[in-house]
């Protein structure tokens, strides 16, 4: 394996141990904006090191209901077909992580060339726009599948972070 797939390897695993960490404490935390502009990296010596920021509109889970913001091009269609005012609830970071994915393994913008109204229409008639996934290598392709699942429009398809 290269080096540029072990250095998205490694920013990949960073996201996923942090989201994790949120979503498994006592009183699990959504992030609730995951997007490619909140996620830090630093390189150094070879190694990536990525880091979670702006958690404006992340959110304690639990019984109070409150609303969700976020970047159209990352927000899971549940949040998008309730206007942001469902629970916030894990798997909608999950479906913004498989978009993350798209972007790092393959360099192409979920939603690219689309805009805002065609985000919304497509997904609250169920038609969730294509990714890109590449193909290369076998590590590549299990991470693809994974985060195919991670895009599902039926948030209980997804799987946790923990997986």
């Amino acid at each position: 394996m290269n080096s540029f797939v072990k250095g998205r390897l490694s920013i990949l695993g960073g996201i996923a141990s942090a989201l994790q960490y949120l979503h498994s404490v006592s009183k699990p935390i959504v992030h609730g904006d995951l997007k490619d502009s909140n996620v830090f990296v630093e390189i150094w010596n070879d190694h990536h090191r990525s880091k979670l920021g702006d958690f404006g509109l992340s959110r304690m889970v639990y019984k109070v209901t409150s609303r969700m913001g976020g970047s159209l091009r990352w927000m899971a269609p549940e949040i998008i077909t309730s206007c942001g005012a469902s629970s916030p609830a894990a798997t909608a970071d999950v479906f913004s992580f498989g978009r993350l994915m798209s972007l790092i393994l393959s360099g192409v913008k979920p939603c690219a060339g689309l805009s805002r109204q065609d985000i919304t229409r497509a997904t609250r008639n169920g038609r969730l726009p294509a990714l890109v996934w590449p193909r290369d290598t076998l590590d590549i392709s299990k991470l693809s599948e994974f985060g195919k699942r991670c895009v599902s429009i039926d948030p209980l398809q997804r799987p946790t972070m923990a997986e």
